[in-house]
């Protein structure tokens, strides 16, 4: 991409989606790839914010997009940030992030 060679970058992309596997869960979280490329609308959508506090800041801006296409946005985010995105729009439930299993217990935004 940085040679502007966008073909070839694709094609590193689709490669690379396409060894997504089912199991994909098990892996550390920071290697996790879920996401295979298949149509957004009218889907629950996880969205894991696991790296620093500013890229989370700077990605949840796309959110309510997102939101315009899926059926449901579930935010999971570093707990720092969670006062600063409870009640923002695009989102629909906000959980603490952690390296453990999302837990049951949520911030609701919506009622």
């Amino acid at each position: 991409m940085k040679r502007g060679d966008f073909s070839a970058a694709w094609d590193v992309a689709d490669t690379h989606l396409s060894r997504i596997t089912d199991d994909e869960w098990r892996r550390p979280r920071h290697l996790q790839h879920i996401w295979r490329g298949q149509p957004l609308q009218d889907r629950r959508v996880l969205v894991r914010c696991y790296h620093g506090l500013g890229d989370s800041v700077q990605f949840v801006r796309y959110l309510p997009l997102l939101q315009g296409i899926a059926r449901h946005v579930t935010l999971w985010i570093q707990p720092q940030l969670i006062p600063l995105v409870r009640g923002m729009p695009g989102v629909d439930v906000v959980l603490p992030f952690t390296m453990a299993r999302p837990t049951s217990i949520s911030t609701s935004t919506s009622s």
